[in-house]
């Protein structure tokens, strides 16, 4: 179990720009939308866009699970909170991804603000720490910082930016290691009250890119349903859908991706509002 194990996580990070999971957004939002995190406000911004916290509008506390290519050993669990106040939305999220004898943790301390009606800006501090339970392997520690703008254009277009690992590494202890910088820039428009699309392209220092289209349907106040392509620079693709479901001050969501060579990763997400809705 240990080898296999091994050999699908080694798949998984050249895939992936060689992280194993670090760079894979967490959030309903973004699996459904192929990865897309330019522009959504979403409790899970804490991990993507931090900008896209700074327009949620009561303290939200969010738990998410996925399963990677159904498999447990692939499993992640994370959970966030955001707090707004009048001055500053602050978001706090922790990720653990493995299991007994390979775990990566991530917690993640960051801040967003509104700047008039139409700017936002967000900066996030990380601390990561990897430990492999394996002949006497010390564990990794390192933190970096990134950082995320979303400006409206006018009452249907949007733009965003963001910026993992502005700062790539500052190691604790441990072998010498880096996260490669990887900056994705997207719009969204809306098109009409019910319906937005969605496109981003992200770029990193390991000579990786690719574009993400995406849109999101509004049937109702209460439902989302969710839907994106991403195609990397080797023309591998990753179709996904999903769909999020508010009740009162309870949400739900559910979402599934597929990678065209990896397969299918199933995730799910529940999410409380404090305060009156």
């Amino acid at each position: 179990m240990r080898k296999c194990f091994l050999l699908i996580t080694g798949i998984y990070a050249n895939v992936w720009c060689g992280m194993a999971y670090t760079y894979f957004m967490q959030g309903i939002t973004t699996d459904a939308l192929a990865g897309y995190r330019s522009t959504t406000v979403d409790i899970w911004q804490v991990s993507g866009n931090q900008a896209g916290i700074a327009e949620i509008t009561m303290p939200m506390l969010s738990a998410y699970y996925r399963q990677r290519f159904l498999l447990a050993d692939l499993a992640d669990k994370s959970i966030a909170f955001v707090f707004p106040t009048a001055v500053v939305h602050s978001g706090f999220s922790c990720q653990v991804f493995g299991n007994n004898s390979y775990r990566e943790t991530r917690l993640s301390l960051g801040a967003a603000r509104k700047f008039g009606q139409n700017f936002s800006a967000g900066l996030r501090f990380n601390r990561y720490s990897t430990h492999l339970n394996n002949k006497g392997i010390s564990q990794h520690v390192l933190y970096n910082v990134d950082a995320g703008i979303i400006s409206n254009m006018g009452e249907s277009l949007r733009w965003g930016c963001y910026v993992l690992s502005i700062v790539p590494e500052r190691v604790v202890r441990g072998q010498v290691s880096s996260l490669p910088t990887l900056m994705g820039v997207g719009v969204s428009y809306r098109l009409c009250s019910k319906m937005q699309v969605m496109t981003e392209i992200r770029l990193t220092s390991a000579s990786y890119y690719s574009w993400t289209g995406a849109v999101q349907i509004q049937p109702s106040d209460r439902l989302l349903l969710l839907t994106g392509l991403q195609i990397d620079h080797d023309n591998a693709y990753m179709f996904s859908f999903g769909f999020a479901y508010q009740l009162s001050n309870y949400g739900i969501g559910l979402a599934l991706v597929q990678h065209q060579r990896l397969g299918i990763t199933p995730s799910f997400q529940i999410s409380y509002r404090f305060g009156r809705k």
